[in-house]
């Protein structure tokens, strides 16, 4: 059926499809396996490719896939260098300047509403770590699994001192629009 049509007509449609499929059915895996038909048929010094890119980037994130930034253009590996490195080591803060500095471009190409979510994966990663931490320290009999909200706190406070020594604070810190010490607000409503 697709050799029938031009190929830049068929790269198109599966993007616009994708796309319609992400931003009005938030269906990200019929949008990832259309973009990613589109950009494997796209070539590769096309515009087209950065425009498949720029959504299947993030949707393959939410996905659980991290990009491989050594293979991506220097523009995406910009914005997307923080975000991957937030993911990995857990830091919120990192997550949240860069998606205050890089809003409007987010904004405008689509995605912002989407990596808005990756917040969660962060946490679940902090969570994560903070589990594997809890499983090494204590015998296999002190319930691991049960997390005191008081070293969730712990973690959160040391994420913030590694953004703020880290190389993104001295990026983005001329851009922030809100000082470091409030850029996450985290609240816990404990009902017993």
């Amino acid at each position: 059926m697709w050799i029938t049509f031009p190929l830049s007509d068929v790269v198109t449609h599966l993007y616009y499809k994708g796309r319609f499929s992400y931003q009005r059915n938030n269906d990200l895996m019929a949008a990832k396996k259309e973009l990613s038909f589109a950009w494997r048929l796209c070539h590769s010094n096309s515009m087209n490719c950065y425009r498949i890119l720029l959504l299947l980037v993030p949707i393959q994130i939410c996905s659980g896939f991290l990009p491989n930034l050594a293979l991506m253009p220097p523009c995406f590996v910009q914005r997307f260098e923080p975000i991957v490195f937030a993911l990995k080591h857990a830091n919120i803060f990192v997550l949240k300047s860069a998606l205050d500095f890089y809003q409007t471009d987010m904004i405008n190409a689509g995605i912002y509403m989407l990596m808005l979510k990756m917040d969660l994966l962060v946490f679940r990663q902090l969570l994560r770590k903070l589990y594997e931490m809890r499983v090494r320290s204590i015998h296999m009999d002190n319930k691991p699994h049960v997390i005191p909200l008081k070293l969730i706190q712990t973690a959160i406070g040391v994420s913030r001192k590694q953004f703020v020594a880290s190389k993104w604070f001295q990026e983005f810190d001329g851009n922030m629009t809100t000082s470091t010490d409030n850029d996450v607000e985290i609240t816990f409503d404990i009902d017993h």
